[in-house]
């Protein structure tokens, strides 16, 4: 079943695996999360006007 997640989720969960030491593919398979979801809630994150993700 797939999951929806809000912008704060997917901003946590990115801002978690940056924090972390470990690759984004280790991040995932530890959590049990798709690596696909990485990228889709990075590129949603990046049109909003304030936050971590937008090229400056």
């Amino acid at each position: 079943m797939r999951k929806t997640r809000s912008l704060d989720q997917r901003r946590n969960i990115i801002e978690e695996q940056l924090s972390s030491d470990l690759t984004i593919t280790e991040y995932y398979q530890q959590n049990y999360l798709s690596k696909t979801s990485f990228y889709a809630a990075k590129d949603k994150l990046k049109v909003l006007p304030s936050n971590l993700f937008a090229p400056k």
